[in-house]
């Protein structure tokens, strides 16, 4: 939130806000008297969204699509795209569509993932479940990550800046690795009882040998500006 230079009073919009937990846990926005407009792809999304909120001021939540934004021209002063981009079929339409609602000066924060994030897990899913954590319809240089995300939006903001943050996360129960292999969709599908008790096994050496299953985390945020 620290990181949404924005002025006192601006309408702030908000893509594919999800249950909009972003604004719930946070009170700088209501004394910086941001106006929010959150919006979901997701009528269920949009409804948990209104919930979450509800009796906050200065919020209006609707259901739309980030390629047709039912906003007018040059009415918001920020746009948030946290962690959906890569889910649009037609970003450079997304991305008109955002540049017509920022007014002179306005700024898009879009969060992503880096190629690295996750690495480990990834290369632990491969052998089991090819492609298990990639993207299944799209090559690499089309997907909106950390090293592919400036050049696309270059095609249509003034300005594009980043800024990165890496860590690491110190997994210590070889089950939790299987809980979250489970609940990929692909995995979950294909995965044999066997490949299950092998990956538990493979996890579980690496606790025993390092203290921890080890894993990196890589994602940043663009600031592209009108």
């Amino acid at each position: 939130m620290e990181q949404l230079n924005l002025p006192q009073g601006a309408r702030v919009l908000e893509l594919g806000c999800g249950h909009g937990v972003l604004w719930a846990k946070r009170t700088s926005w209501r004394d910086n008297g941001w106006r929010l407009v959150l919006s979901d792809l997701s009528e269920g999304m949009a409804r948990e969204a209104h919930k979450e909120l509800a009796g906050t001021g200065n919020v209006h939540v609707l259901r739309s699509d980030a390629q047709a934004i039912p906003l007018a021209d040059r009415s918001c002063d920020g746009v948030v795209a946290n962690h959906m981009l890569y889910h649009v079929p037609d970003r450079d339409r997304c991305f008109r569509e955002v540049r017509r609602v920022l007014r002179e000066g306005g700024k898009l924060f879009a969060v992503t993932n880096s190629f690295v994030h996750l690495r480990e897990l990834k290369e632990l899913f491969e052998p089991f479940v090819p492609g298990a954590m990639t993207p299944s319809s799209v090559g690499e240089l089309h997907w909106f990550a950390m090293e592919t995300g400036a050049a696309q939006l270059s095609r249509h903001f003034n300005s594009v800046s980043e800024s990165h943050i890496g860590g690491e996360l110190r997994v210590t129960e070889a089950q939790a690795v299987v809980d979250y292999a489970m609940s990929i969709d692909r995995v979950r599908a294909q995965i044999t009882e066997t490949q299950l008790s092998a990956l538990r096994a493979q996890v579980q050496r690496a606790i025993d040998r390092d203290g921890a299953f080890v894993v990196h985390t890589r994602v940043g945020m663009f600031t592209a500006a009108v």
